[in-house]
């Protein structure tokens, strides 16, 4: 590389010179824009004894700007605005490639401002500046329209702006999109309003609305102009500003030949969405449903796969679930240790054990006790109806008597606080460090002296190892509780956790608010109580997790979640109420599946007939898809 002296000056400059003189080129020739401004401090450079690249500007700092496009373009030189009312050889010069390249060899560039010289009407242009449309992508079932800038250069030709833009969008929507043919291009006049364009497009006024003809961008747009850019919508197969196709021609299937062929030639039968496509290509009841509700995009999904395709879909980066599904989540039976006053019981969780029926059980009065569940660093009340599989099994779970004052506080003051045994972790944040979680019933009127005493009197009657404190403690109520912006004791935003003083001043609660009091010691030593939860491997049946007796639907899909349970302990029925069930999806190991279809009255394997129905039942499903008889 050579030194920036006079003689890279005298070079630079007479290329320049030259090269703007003459300004001779090919079409389609790339030619670079520097600041005349920036040029002028160079050569001022150049001409010092001892030069520090540092000190030198960055290349057309002073001309141009970053433009924040609606939609990013991958070629950064499009993302980049010249300053208006620039004027050539006085605000800039043109430069070729080759000097282009010397100069960003010695200088840091912060404007790349690249641009194509072109014959336009017999005569040799180059645009220096792009042009700024406004921007208004839309797609079919759209209510509201948002209106951004794009900067667009004015030689391009309307083919190749839908192809960037189509490019464009691949790129930068996160659903997956065909390889050309998805969007429409359309223009307004440039001196309409927002709202003017808003009523436009809402009413679909043709005649408004303009269809980019043959030729380039600059014969059409200028700047400010209105450019629609029209999505075609997945699902429908639809574009917004063309009328709705209406497609009632049936499909010919074979359905023994499809059960044979289908996704399992053309595609992995690892994938789950090659999977569900191909129990949607075999069921009768989906086929039908396709064809009658015009799923134009499942249905060309459906064909391509039993037809074969010339180029590869990637259904299985997609996230697609074309139809609603039930999601099945068996909760496991277990056995869970549940502390009655101050013994422990291990009892059986199954599917029919209620809450309420395990108060029954303990022979507790209703209306005088309390029951929580309770983590290292939370608590919640459980509510008498709630089903105690659906307590976490990690959750220690508490039922106690209510104590006399708890008892004596009218329901209609009651409230449930968490108390959080801790002590301070760091002094100057308050940081506290929590070692168990107990809930208290308390009157939302009490004062602050009052919720002392309560505290203490708790204490002092919980007979659990990890309560037999004897020191002084203090109480903070936190900021920032779950749900609340302000802390529940001082009423303010930002509080750095607040003292309770030992005093008759009013403390108000708020029912139905989650309000965490901190029951802070100097030190505290906490002894453990080990929580045990022990899982059953045990038969689950579908038809106790589902109601198909009240289902009305002509298919239903069953998603099942097994990951709770020990696995292969679900029976499915083949037949159940008014349902049949037609195909399984079934999970061979952790990320490869394959589809069971049932086809004439015999079951396929992409091919493998098998016979026994039992062999179908014994598989680990995935999905499964029931019709109505």
């Amino acid at each position: 590389m050579s030194e920036i002296n006079s003689e890279l000056k005298i070079q630079i400059r007479n290329k320049i010179d030259k090269f703007n003189e003459i300004f001779e080129y090919n079409e389609e020739e790339e030619f670079y824009i520097v600041s005349r401004k920036w040029l002028d401090t160079f050569y001022e450079f150049c001409n010092k004894v001892q030069v520090n690249k540092a000190d030198i500007p960055p290349i057309n700092e002073d001309i141009a700007y970053e433009f924040r496009n609606v939609i990013k373009w991958a070629d950064d030189n499009l993302n980049v605005q010249m300053n208006e009312t620039l004027e050539k050889k006085k605000h800039y010069s043109f430069a070729d490639s080759e000097t282009w390249n010397l100069l960003k060899n010695h200088c840091k560039v912060k404007h790349e401002l690249k641009r194509f010289g072109r014959m336009i009407s017999g005569k040799k242009r180059i645009n220096t500046q792009l042009l700024r449309i406004r921007f208004i992508p839309i797609s079919y079932g759209q209510t509201k329209f948002i209106e951004g800038y794009q900067l667009i250069p004015p030689y391009w030709s309307y083919e190749e702006l839908e192809k960037q833009v189509e490019q464009l969008l691949r790129q930068s929507l996160d659903y997956y999109l065909p390889d050309s043919d998805f969007i429409r291009l359309y223009f307004l006049d440039h001196k309409l309003t927002y709202k003017q364009i808003n009523d436009i497009l809402k009413t679909k006024n043709k005649d408004k609305i303009q269809k980019l003809k043959q030729g380039r961008v600059g014969q059409d747009l200028t700047h400010e102009s209105v450019l629609i850019v029209d999505i075609r919508e997945q699902i429908k197969n639809q574009f917004y500003l063309e009328d709705e196709q209406k497609d009632d021609q049936a499909i010919e299937w074979d359905l023994c030949d499809t059960s044979l062929k289908g996704f399992g030639v053309y595609f992995d039968p690892e994938y789950k969405v090659s999977c569900l496509l191909k129990c949607y290509e075999t069921v009768k009841a989906i086929r039908v449903h396709i064809i009658k509700n015009n799923k134009k995009y499942l249905e060309q999904l459906i064909l391509q796969a039993y037809q074969g395709i010339t180029s590869p879909i990637h259904y299985d980066i997609q996230q697609i679930q074309f139809y609603e599904e039930d999601l099945i989540t068996p909760q496991p039976h277990r056995y869970h240790n549940v502390h009655i006053g101050a013994q422990v019981h291990s009892i059986l969780f199954d599917n029919k054990l209620t809450v309420e029926k395990l108060l029954q059980d303990s022979h507790f009065a209703l209306d005088k006790i309390h029951i929580e569940a309770v983590s290292t660093s939370y608590a919640y009340s459980i509510k008498p109806n709630q089903l105690c599989l659906t307590i976490p099994a990690q959750y220690q779970i508490n039922i106690r008597t209510l104590f006399l004052f708890e008892q004596d506080v009218p329901l209609e003051n009651r409230v449930v606080v968490n108390i959080l045994i801790s002590t301070i972790e760091d002094e100057g944040y308050q940081q506290f460090k929590t070692f168990t979680v107990k809930q208290l019933v308390v009157n939302k009127t009490l004062n602050q002296k009052q919720l002392y005493l309560n505290l203490a009197q708790a204490i002092h009657n919980m007979n659990e190892e990890e309560f037999t404190q004897k020191q002084p403690f203090k109480i903070y109520m936190k900021t920032n509780q779950k749900f609340n912006s302000k802390c529940t004791y001082c009423k303010k935003d930002i509080c750095n956790n607040c003292l309770v003083s030992f005093e008759d001043k009013n403390l108000t609660l708020v029912q139905n608010q989650e309000t965490n009091i901190y029951m802070v010691y100097e030190q505290y030593v906490h002894q453990q109580v080990k929580h045990q939860s022990s899982l059953i491997p045990i038969k689950y049946k579908l038809q106790d997790q589902f109601d198909f007796s009240i289902q009305t639907r002509p298919f239903i899909i069953l998603k099942l979640d097994q990951s709770l349970i020990f696995p292969n302990m679900i029976d499915y029925p083949i037949q159940q109420d008014k349902y049949i069930l037609q195909a399984v999806i079934e999970e061979i190991d952790q990320g490869r599946y394959n589809t069971l279809c049932k086809v004439n009255d015999k079951w396929y394997r992409f091919g493998e007939t098998i016979s026994e129905t039992q062999q179908i039942q014994d598989k680990k499903a995935y999905k499964l898809v029931y019709t109505l008889q």
